[in-house]
């Protein structure tokens, strides 16, 4: 099952972006989206270093 734990954070983060649509982004929003980022790539590191 490796890549689920990216995938899943990956799939989330699309999801917010894209129902977000066209508009501003206010700075909650964009807190969200960060913290969002955040665990995709605390994610992908992880996956990273147990395949090493």
């Amino acid at each position: 099952m490796r890549g689920t734990l990216s995938t899943h954070a990956n799939d989330r983060l699309r999801a917010y972006v894209q129902a977000h649509g066209d508009r501003s982004w206010t700075p909650a929003e964009l807190t969200e989206l960060a913290r969002l980022r955040d665990a995709y790539l605390t994610a992908r590191r992880a996956e990273r270093a147990n395949a090493a």
